[in-house]
């Protein structure tokens, strides 16, 4: 499964682009937002992306003029070490109008007046590059090497959690979320709920292959066989971690280590 997010402001190109995307992604859900701050709400609160397809040329809050917000956007994303293949495009500038610090916070960039071949074969490059992005990071960042758990130390409540737990207002995207088969569940870290405080997670299955990943938290997700084995190893995950992490002072930690930790401890000591 790839999780692309397509950031266009132009509803023709958004939608023409994240057709194509979705062609290439193949079970993957493909989510196409219009702006910046759409973007960073999709990341916070949606389930991590493998890509991130980005239009350089995004007029800030609504204002009808050429600008770059695009590269706001992808210094934010890599300042919080979002662990996605970012890309970025443009048809108002060409590749050499782009200053080489900014060049760089992108994997790849397209410019002005590139044909449709060659976008067509950079989308598929960039899907194939980012298939096992996230998993690459993971494995090697601070990870903690699961161990067998107990069964009964997690409780996923049944059901689906109203949406108003995503903070985000476009609902479209939730709605292509849902279509692709996602849930959102709410989980505690003990199965009598007497201790710790419980979170939200995204939850999705199919005959293929399962998935679970903490609301807010990129490197908080499991892959499974089963949701049951998925839900079963992200507690171990997160346990590990936290055992890691809660005597380590924050100071010197990465960001995105730092934000976790801050948050098991929420969980495990709520």
């Amino acid at each position: 499964m790839t999780a692309v997010l397509l950031v266009e402001d132009v509803e023709s190109n958004r939608i023409a682009k994240a057709r194509l995307l979705k062609e290439m992604a193949g079970r993957g859900p493909v989510i196409a937002v219009e702006n910046s701050d759409a973007a960073i709400r999709a990341v916070r609160a949606l389930p991590c992306f493998d890509l991130i397809v980005a239009d350089v040329n995004l007029p800030r809050h609504g204002e009808d003029v050429d600008n770059r917000d695009g590269i706001s956007f992808a210094r934010w994303l890599r300042e919080s070490e979002y662990p996605a293949l970012l890309t970025g495009y443009s048809s108002i500038f060409s590749e050499g109008e782009i200053p080489h610090r900014d060049r760089e916070l992108f994997f790849d960039f397209l410019g002005r007046a590139e044909p449709a071949s060659m976008i067509l074969e950079k989308f598929r490059q960039w899907i194939e590059k980012s298939t096992d992005f996230r998993k690459r990071a993971w494995e090697t960042g601070r990870r903690p090497r699961p161990e067998s758990s107990k069964s009964g130390q997690v409780d996923f409540t049944a059901g689906t959690v109203s949406l108003d737990v995503v903070d985000l207002e476009d609902e479209a995207a939730i709605k292509d979320f849902l279509k692709e088969g996602f849930e959102v569940q709410l989980a505690y870290p003990s199965s009598d709920k007497s201790y710790g405080r419980a979170f939200f997670v995204w939850c999705r299955e199919t005959p293929e292959e399962a998935f679970v990943e903490v609301f807010g938290q990129p490197y908080l997700y499991s892959p499974g066989a089963t949701i049951d084995k998925a839900k079963e190893d992200l507690l171990v995950l997160m346990r590990n971690y936290h055992n890691d992490l809660k005597d380590v002072p924050p100071e010197g930690m990465s960001k995105s280590v730092a934000r976790m930790r801050r948050f098991l401890c929420e969980v495990f000591n709520g």
